[in-house]
């Protein structure tokens, strides 16, 4: 899967986990690999969940087909990750970039996030967000400056 995974956008992806050509487990653990790999060169990734992020797909792969809200989605088994700004996923420390809500663990998911996981997406972590939203860059003292892929100079 790893050669082959930049070729898919979510939909295709989806549709080779529910046609069983790939596991919802090996989709996250091939999605995490490129994380771990290119995370460190960007700092995009702050906060991750890969653990629980397994539990689900091995819970998706479980169900069946169709057995289980977590398969029934249009997007089931599809790695995904939030951006750390306002959409609380019950569990997962929600910073909005600053120091001040570094402690802050919402209990419940956000309307949005519920209809991510309700298409069956698989959260894994959540991305970096300048303070608040309030910067035109991203270079929260939080976590440290995230870098733009295409190029390291400059902060997405």
């Amino acid at each position: 899967m790893q050669s082959d995974y930049l070729e898919y956008d979510a939909i295709g992806l989806a549709d080779l986990v529910r046609r069983r050509e790939v596991s919802a487990r090996e989709l996250l653990d091939t999605a995490i690999a490129r994380a771990e790999a290119t995370n460190p060169a960007i700092n995009a990734i702050v906060l991750k969940d890969y653990e629980a992020a397994r539990e689900r797909a091995r819970r998706i792969e479980a169900s069946g087909n169709g057995v289980s809200a977590l398969s029934e989605g249009p997007l089931a088994g599809v790695p995904f990750l939030v951006k750390d700004l306002g959409a609380a996923v019950a569990g997962l420390r929600m910073t909005l970039g600053s120091r001040h809500y570094r402690h802050y663990i919402p209990t419940a998911d956000a309307p949005v996030v519920a209809r991510f996981r309700a298409a069956g997406l698989n959260i894994f972590g959540k991305t970096s967000a300048s303070e608040l939203g309030q910067m035109p860059y991203t270079e929260p003292e939080l976590f440290g400056p995230c870098r733009n892929p295409w190029n390291l100079d400059h902060t997405p």
